[in-house]
């Protein structure tokens, strides 16, 4: 049985969680969308209709958007942002020896607010991300391992919330949803029970920190 427009429009929308929420964020141009699946839609609901029906599906989908989402919207979380540059970002398979040494290299780190660092252990890869400051411990350290991928010159965004933010669904999703609409590449993404930190390239860090300086809107 063919669907509706509106159910098709629905379902051709969720398909793509990118358009939904420049949908719900009116941030989508309906009559150049509605043009480029006009076909997609014509086949499914098993009729030719006009691109105007399907304009008005999606200002309906829209507002039901808007809508659930602000029945559904968490309280403000409060927070401030904290920038960290000249951060480096190493990436290296993974063996028994680096963890070993990863394990010395921290029994040598002075703990610095000022300062940032973190290291990630994959199944098959580590990443360490730091500042500037512990970039010579960390070379020395990784020495005679094998690095797949290495950059200078990054920015560490990161949210500190007053509370745990792990305890207020979506907050990840919504961040990186915002970025990603401003096509802003993530190099790392890091949490703790209440940071949230985006590593990301020194020409982006302006756009996602003021991206995110809005963040009290979800």
């Amino acid at each position: 049985m063919k669907g509706s427009i509106s159910e098709t429009v629905r379902k051709t929308v969720d398909a793509s969680p990118q358009i939904r929420r420049m949908l719900e964020a009116d941030l989508l141009n309906c009559s150049s969308y509605a043009a480029s699946i006009k076909q997609e839609i014509e086949q499914a609901v098993g009729h030719g209709i006009g691109s105007n029906s399907i304009v008005m599906a999606l200002r309906r989908y829209a507002a039901e958007l808007r809508q659930s989402a602000a029945a559904d919207a968490p309280a403000p979380v409060g927070y401030q942002i904290v920038m960290h540059t000249n951060i480096f970002d190493f990436n290296l398979e993974k063996t028994d020896t680096l963890l070993g040494k990863i394990a010395e290299l921290y029994r040598n780190i002075e703990v610095n607010q000022r300062e940032f660092i973190n290291s990630v252990v994959g199944t098959n890869e580590i990443g360490i991300v730091g500042s500037e400051k512990y970039r010579s411990l960390v070379s020395e350290a990784i020495l005679g391992e094998k690095v797949l991928l290495h950059e200078e010159d990054l920015v560490a965004v990161t949210l500190v919330f007053d509370g745990s933010f792990a305890q207020t669904p979506g907050i990840i999703s919504e961040a990186t949803g915002r970025l990603a609409d401003a096509r802003i590449n993530l190099l790392e993404v890091v949490s703790t029970i209440n940071e949230l930190t985006f590593v990301v390239r020194s020409q982006d860090s302006i756009r996602a920190y003021q991206i995110l300086r809005g963040f009290q809107n979800i």
